[in-house]
Order: C-alpha cells, then sequence, then structure tokens
C-alpha cells in the first residue's frame, strides 16, 4: 500500500474523534466579543 495514502487513511478514521476532542472553540467567544468591541469602528472594515 502506498505509504501516503495509508496515512490519510488513518487520519481520516480518528479525524471526527480530534474534531470533538480539540475543536470546540466556544470557550474562546467572549474574548472573541471583547477584542471585536476593542477596535475602533473605523477600522472594522478590515475584518471584513
Amino acid at each position: 500500500m502506498d505509504t501516503y495514502k495509508e496515512t490519510f487513511i488513518t487520519w481520516n478514521t480518528i479525524a471526527k474523534f480530534y474534531q470533538d476532542k480539540f475543536m470546540d472553540l466556544d470557550i474562546y467567544n467572549d474574548t472573541y466579543q471583547i477584542l471585536v468591541e476593542s477596535i475602533p469602528k473605523k477600522k472594522l472594515k478590515y475584518l471584513k
């Protein structure tokens, strides 16, 4: 079997478990809101 193909198959097998464990970023929502509110209104166009 191609080494890369085996790697992709392995990663795809565990990707959902990884996502569930490490990709819950809702805990940062309050911090994002504070950051956005601290940027002067005239500079918000850069975040679009």
